[in-house]
């Protein structure tokens, strides 16, 4: 019993040197952690972009000459039709000449510029064409090909087809702004019917 009874005093006075360690040990993470916050910026977030509205694009019968004009040159891609996705090159999709169809993709000159302004071509047995624009964001075609000012070579387009005759078409981004003028294929056709 001699033990218990020194026991307890010692239990009784080492207790609360236990409890503090335990507040104490707590302590330090908490403020470790507020202090590495501290230290540490806040992430800024960039605000995103304001959605760019859809260009619209009303085609009309074109000279021959418009293409036999052009270089063949420039790098684009149709990478959405109507809202699907894309379709694999040289494979036709089909729509209502009433309807028209939106075309997304994306467009860049030979020489690496944001080319602004673009014609929407379809080239069959006759060719119509309508301008449209670039603008839309599109940074994995800067990453590609190395550069912010190509950050907003994308296209969203409307392309009204009410004038088109009905048949087969190569879908084609003409660049009136590049020097020479040049005409980039985007490997995809365009079936027009009634």
């Amino acid at each position: 019993m001699k033990s218990a009874k020194h026991t307890l005093p010692l239990l009784l006075t080492t207790l609360p040197f236990f409890l503090a360690g335990c507040e104490h040990g707590s302590a330090p993470s908490e403020n470790a952690a507020s202090a590495a916050s501290a230290a540490a910026p806040a992430a800024v977030v960039a605000p995103p972009e304001p959605p760019v509205p859809a260009s619209t694009a009303i085609l009309a019968l074109a000279s021959p000459d418009t293409l036999s004009a052009a270089t063949l040159g420039g790098v684009c891609s149709i990478d959405g039709v109507s809202g699907v996705g894309v379709l694999a090159a040289g494979k036709a999709f089909t729509i209502s000449k009433a309807n028209g169809v939106e075309l997304k993709g994306w467009a860049i000159t030979a020489d690496k510029r944001d080319p602004g302004t673009i014609d929407i071509v379809l080239k069959g047995n006759q060719v119509y064409s309508g301008a449209a624009t670039t603008g839309q964001p599109r940074p994995d075609i800067a990453k590609a090909y190395g550069g912010t000012a190509l950050d907003h070579t994308g296209f969203l387009v409307n392309v009204d087809t009410n004038v088109v005759a009905a048949g087969t078409y190569d879908v084609l981004i003409l660049e009136p702004s590049s020097t020479p003028v040049s005409i980039c294929d985007t490997h995809k056709q365009v079936i027009v019917g009634d």
